[in-house]
């Protein structure tokens, strides 16, 4: 009933504070009430959380397409923008009870699913609220998203890249200070990162595997969207266009395995844990070789740009000798259990500066100006330029040198 009131109400109160910010008033409510699951004792605790709750959830409910179409600026993109966040949220609540009952586990340990609830609630946080700034302060100059800087793209991977570091880190050093327990999962004498995962650390494994998988993903589109836009130098040929996509459902299956695995940990679901961490490998490997001949082949064409050819070296050199210790790990894991071990943990960390080499790709965007007459973009200078090479026709430069000696 509360949710009801929620879906009713907010129209009528975003008229008068408008729809990004009575969202964002949802979204950090419903964060702190999931939170506060973990300190419910009473009956009437429960009841009152329940229907406060209920209200800010429907608030935002009903507020996820009015968000969506004030963000866009043009009208024929609604329907596609839609379609691609309701698949992303559709996943999202497909997965979220399963992870929830995994954690909450047959003693009923309510405080683990609370947290990983609310703390994927309120890293939503940034998105609803520095994408309508953007627009809003964009807006103020005449111009729209396009005229952002590279910095706001290079927050998606640096943050990725900080959370996975962060949260191996943290399970790393909690590892060590225990005293190097033995866990129940755990067959040598070095714990795994699924074996520390699945112990009271379950939660902070499973949101920062969550973020990571999302990060990855979103990194791989922003950078189709860009070169699509040309803020990033075009892709000239349909290959390159082809290995992109094919890159970017790469990641798609290791987001989902990923996330899947830190759900079905290695110490209650064995069997599933081991196909999860197959799919996220083998997702994350088939993106690693998309990528790296994407790059190739777009430093092939663009060899005067000499960012593509050290954004390439970067991602074979770390991408190869990830996929190297990957293979290694798959003999290690069943024949050599400590090796395989000490390998995770560098193939984890390692993964981290494989995530870094997409924010070095996106400090590459370039400003574009985009005003109600159109957008401009790089893409058909460039291909003008080449064409008129190959016709024999002399570029801009060259006719300006030319009037210039006449």
């Amino acid at each position: 009933m509360a949710n009801l009131v929620g879906r009713v109400t907010s129209g009528y109160i975003a008229a008068f504070t408008g729809v990004p910010n009575l969202t964002i008033v949802a979204t950090i409510a419903s964060g702190i009430l999931i939170l506060g699951m973990i300190g419910l004792k009473s009956l009437a605790s429960v009841v009152v959380l329940g229907v406060i709750y209920g209200y800010f959830s429907g608030v935002y409910i009903a507020m996820y397409v009015p968000l969506v179409a004030t963000l866009t600026s043009d009208m024929s993109e609604l329907g596609a923008r839609m379609g691609i966040c309701f698949c992303i949220c559709g996943f999202g609540a497909l997965i979220g009870a399963p992870i929830s009952g995994a954690l909450l586990g047959s003693n009923y340990t309510w405080w683990k699913p609370a947290l990983f609830s609310g703390s994927v609630d309120l890293h939503h946080l940034p998105s609803v609220t520095v994408f309508p700034s953007i627009k809003s302060s964009a807006a103020m100059f005449g111009y729209h998203l396009s005229t952002q800087s590279h910095r706001l793209f290079v927050l998606v991977p640096l943050f990725t890249a900080f959370i996975w570091f962060a949260t191996l880190l943290a399970m790393f050093l909690t590892w060590l200070i225990s005293g190097r327990p033995k866990y129940v999962s755990q067959e040598g004498k070095v714990a795994y990162i699924s074996d520390v995962g699945a112990s009271f650390l379950k939660p902070l494994f499973a949101v920062g595997c969550c973020i990571t998988g999302v990060g990855f993903f979103l990194s791989l589109v922003l950078e189709r969207l860009l070169r699509h836009r040309g803020r990033l130098v075009p892709s000239m040929r349909r290959r390159e266009r082809v290995l992109e996509v094919l890159a970017i459902i790469g990641s798609f299956i290791g987001m989902w395995g990923l996330i899947l695995l830190s759900g079905f940990d290695t110490k209650h679901h064995t069997t599933l844990h081991r196909l999860f961490l197959l799919m996220f490998a083998t997702g994350v490997i088939l993106s690693v070789i998309f990528t790296v001949l994407e790059y190739y082949w777009l430093a092939q064409d663009y060899t005067d740009v000499c960012r593509l050819r050290r954004a390439y070296l970067a991602k074979a050199i770390i991408g190869g000798i990830l996929i190297v210790l990957a293979i290694a790990f798959g003999f290690t894991l069943y024949y050599a259990s400590n090796v395989g071990g000490v390998i995770e943990w560098i193939i984890g960390f390692g993964y981290t500066f494989y995530l870094l080499t997409f924010a070095y790709d996106l400090r590459m965007t370039k400003l574009t100006l985009r005003k109600e007459g159109g957008e401009m973009t790089e893409r058909s200078q460039i291909l003008q330029e080449i064409q008129d090479n190959q016709n024999g026709i002399p570029s801009g430069e060259e006719k300006a040198v030319g009037h210039t000696q006449v």
